[in-house]
């Protein structure tokens, strides 16, 4: 369970200039909307020079930064639901 409706979010986001800071900026943008909204997203962005090094990161079956941030969101469900169990005791 994440908060009292179920929400849970995955941001990804594909930077190919200005990363560092548009990178920086962006993270703490949605961990502010995490915290005020009690909301957890999950924060994915890939940093890219060019369009192809965003489709190497991206590949079915291989390496794929939005899987990993799925995966990352699911990690994060279980946590949630073991302290809420724990809670119940």
């Amino acid at each position: 369970m994440t908060d009292e409706d179920g929400y849970f979010n995955i941001s990804l986001n594909c930077l190919s200039f200005d990363f560092d800071y548009i990178a920086r900026e962006s993270v703490k943008g949605i961990a502010e909307i995490s915290r005020s909204s009690n909301i957890p997203i999950i924060n994915g962005i890939i940093t890219t020079d060019n369009a192809k090094q965003a489709e190497d990161r991206s590949q079915v079956g291989g390496r794929n930064k939005g899987w990993d941030a799925v995966e990352a969101a699911l990690q994060t469900i279980d946590v949630y639901q073991e302290i809420f169990l724990a809670s119940k005791c």
